[in-house]
Parts: structure tokens; sequence; C-alpha cells
């Protein structure tokens, strides 16, 4: 990132009078931390959305002595490899990830209104893909994102996870008659033959993560996202797009209980619906 940002920087050839905007997630990759706290030609700062961390009060400190460690050699990292290239970084080891505290953003722009917490300057709602047209007479749709669970659960509570999503997913196929959309996460594993054989008596479609989420949920046939913690939850639900509903093991029996109790009140924010299981 670096040895790239350096080079980025001489290719552009910025004018020494330039006036500068930047738009940047966050300032804890050194681009970012560069516009925020080191260029000084930057007028204004725009915190551009990043998904989940912009509804998570999730603070950069850690209780636990190795988080502290781990979190202080990434900032040295960053700082020893940023002034190789001969560029300043400063690390950050407090306060929320957008650090939208301090640097100053004038804007900050979402997808949507509700349950934003990193909210600096005005808010700025952009713009959603135009909803798909889809056929009147389309039967009911149920839109299952699936995502790996590493990161709030163990191999047995994550396997009991599935099994409670699937008795979940089955009542609302049957309440709504509806057919059910499986969306695979790009970066896990395809369980879409398992949900065929999971609900023999149902339509199951396999959806392609290269079609919008955000517009195939604004048609009048989707009736429901579900999920366990993905993005798209508070995206759909923040703007509004259509009914979501989450599944969550409870805060206690996670591996990551204090992310686990911060990921459900986010998700309660934005207007989602949470089940907690054990």
């Amino acid at each position: 990132v670096s040895a790239w940002f350096a080079d980025s920087l001489r290719k552009a050839e910025i004018p020494a009078q330039a006036e500068i905007f930047a738009y940047f997630p966050h300032p804890i990759e050194l681009p970012g931390n560069y516009f925020a706290f080191h260029e000084q030609r930057v007028s204004n700062r725009y915190m551009l959305p990043d998904g989940l961390i912009n509804f998570v009060d999730r603070e950069l400190r850690s209780a636990r002595w190795q988080g502290r460690f781990r979190l202080r050699l990434r900032g040295y990292l960053r700082w020893f490899f940023a002034r190789r290239h001969r560029l300043n970084y400063s690390p950050i080891y407090s306060g929320h990830l957008t650090q939208f505290k301090s640097v100053g953003y004038e804007t900050t722009y979402s997808f949507g209104e509700r349950g934003v917490l990193s909210l600096a300057g005005d808010l700025k709602v952009l713009p959603l893909p135009e909803p798909l047209e889809m056929p009147r007479a389309a039967k009911a749709k149920v839109i299952l994102v699936d995502q790996e669970l590493g990161e709030l659960a163990g191999v047995a509570l994550a396997a009991q996870m599935r099994i409670s999503m699937k008795v979940a997913v089955g009542q609302e196929l049957e309440s709504l008659q509806a057919e059910l959309i499986y969306r695979p996460h790009p970066r896990g594993q395809n369980r879409f033959e398992e949900m065929k054989a999971a609900f023999p008596n149902f339509k199951v479609l396999l959806e392609s993560q290269s079609l919008s989420l955000e517009a195939r949920a604004q048609s009048p046939d989707v009736q429901l996202v579900m999920s366990f913690f993905s993005t798209s939850l508070f995206l759909l639900a923040s703007a509004e797009l259509c009914r979501c509903r989450a599944l969550l093991p409870f805060p206690e029996f996670s591996v990551n209980s204090a992310y686990c109790r911060e990921v459900t009140k986010a998700l309660r924010a934005v207007g989602v619906e949470v089940q907690l299981v054990a």
C-alpha cells in the first residue's frame, strides 16, 4: 500500500497551490490517514460509507494485552513503511475506526439515515440503484444472504445457528408461500445445494452477487431479507428498502461477546428484526 500510494502521489503531480477535497472512509490505512492529518493542501474532508463500521460503536482499544499489542504493532508497521516512502502516518490507538470525532469531516455520506453512528458534519444520503423491474404476478420472495460466522461463533455454535436459520427461513416460506433466493458470500462457501435439500417443497433460486442486492430488494416481490450479521442488512434497513431479519447468538455464547453486543444493538437501531439463539 505504501509503495502504491507514494507512486500514485508522484504521478498525480498535484500543484503546490492546489486545494484538495479528500474523500475516504477512515484514516486507519495510509491514504486516508495522510489526507486526514498530514496533507496541508486538504481543505475539505468527506467520509465515505464503509458498511458495518458506520453503524457499530466499536472502539479500537482492546481490554486484552494481546489485542493492544497487535494494535500497536500494526500502527508501527504502517508508520515504518510510510516513512520508507517519505510519507507521514499517524498511528491511531483509540476511538472509533472512522475517527469521526477528531478528523473534522465536512460531510458524512451514507445510503440511509437510520442508525448511522459515525456521523460528522452534514449527512448526505447517496442515491441507490434503481429497483429491478419484475413481472407483477411474480411470486413472493425471501432472500437469504449467507456468510461465514467465525467472527462471532465457534464451530458448534455456528452449526446451531445454521440449523436455527433453516427453521426460521422455512417458517417464513410457509407463512408467505414464497420462493427462496439464496445469495452465497463471495468469499465463503456456496451452500445452494444444501438449501435446496432443506426446502424440497419450495422453489430455491441461486442469485449471483453481481446483481445488486439493493436493486433486487426494492422489487415488489421481495418480502423479506434474512442473514446473520451481513453488512447488507444495515444498508437495506437504514435506507428502509425492505423488511430485514438477523439471526445472532446470545452475546454470552459468542466467541466475541463485546462485538456481538455491539452488532446486535446496531442492527436493532437501524430497524432490523433480531432473533437470538444459543
